[in-house]
């Protein structure tokens, strides 16, 4: 079942490839999915927006991308699933599903399947998730280099 659900995102990913590059802005919406509390997906969405937001005023990043705060101004909308376990009482892993979804169509241009698991505390794991999610979705929408 991993397998399918990976190979889905991957194909997902390629499908979206050129209509991501025409999304100018995001809205990242609140998160769901399992987890020991509200607080905690709302830690992560807003760990994930802050990251978002660093990347994007990165030099490689200027202008091409704007996190807004506000659904209706947004291109798309960045959905994330969340399950956070505490495998034991210093392991704590969060497994996600993020898709980006065009406001104006309901088309996922960009999807992505992100694990994470750390030793210690639930700000790191969740600063480490939150930054993957960044980290692959800038790199999904740079325009690729020609050989």
């Amino acid at each position: 079942m991993r397998t399918l659900s990976m190979a889905l995102l991957i194909c997902l990913s390629l499908v979206g490839q050129q209509q991501i590059r025409n999304v100018k802005s995001v809205y990242v919406e609140p998160s769901h999915g399992s987890s020991p509390s509200d607080d905690t997906f709302n830690m992560i969405r807003d760990k994930v927006v802050s990251h978002l937001v660093a990347v994007a005023g990165t030099a490689d990043q200027a202008n091409k991308i704007t996190i807004v705060d506000d659904p209706d101004k947004a291109d798309a909308i960045l959905r994330l699933t969340i399950n956070v376990q505490d495998e034991r009482p210093e392991f704590i892993r969060i497994n996600g599903t993020v898709r980006l979804v065009r406001e104006d169509n309901g088309e996922v241009v960009w999807a992505d399947d992100v694990n994470v698991r750390s030793r210690g505390v639930r700000k790191s794991v969740s600063s480490a998730f939150a930054d993957k999610v960044a980290q692959d979705f800038f790199k999904a929408v740079a325009p690729k280099e020609k050989q």
